[in-house]
């Protein structure tokens, strides 16, 4: 069985950890964190999953989640140990978001992939099939 879910949302914040070794568009090698935040997020996913049987109740198990995402916008803010270099940071991808965008869009979507599969895995194991589907 696939499931199509896309989900929006008018802003998505997150911080992270990084480590760019001649990495981007601009072959920056730096290490520290940044805060993305992504304007008009879109993420299109698909589920497949199986249906297996505990006990008495059957349940979707997850098999594979593929995620395509977009964005109006994103605004960079970095923090290294080197604030004159971060804020030239920040103008750089701020100002070169589209094709920070298309340097980073895969490992964007394996982040956000991670994180609506454990979400969608969760939900999944507290519900059997029958409460939510109706034969």
């Amino acid at each position: 069985m696939t499931f199509n879910v896309s989900v929006t949302n008018p802003e998505v914040i997150f911080v992270a950890n990084f480590e760019f070794k001649n990495a981007t568009f601009f072959q920056v090698s730096s290490k520290g964190q940044v805060t993305y935040v992504h304007k008009g997020f879109k993420a299109d996913f698909n589920m497949t999953g199986e249906i297996e049987k505990r006990k008495n109740d059957r349940y979707i198990k997850l098999v594979d989640l593929n995620l395509q995402l977009s964005s109006s916008r994103i605004a960079y803010q970095f923090k290294t140990k080197d604030p004159k270099h971060d804020r030239v940071k920040d103008n750089v991808f701020n100002y070169n978001w589209k094709l920070a965008l298309r340097d980073l869009k895969t490992g964007y979507e394996q982040i956000y992939a991670h994180a609506y599969r454990t979400t969608m895995e969760r939900i999944l194991a507290a519900f059997p099939y029958d409460s939510i589907f109706i034969d």
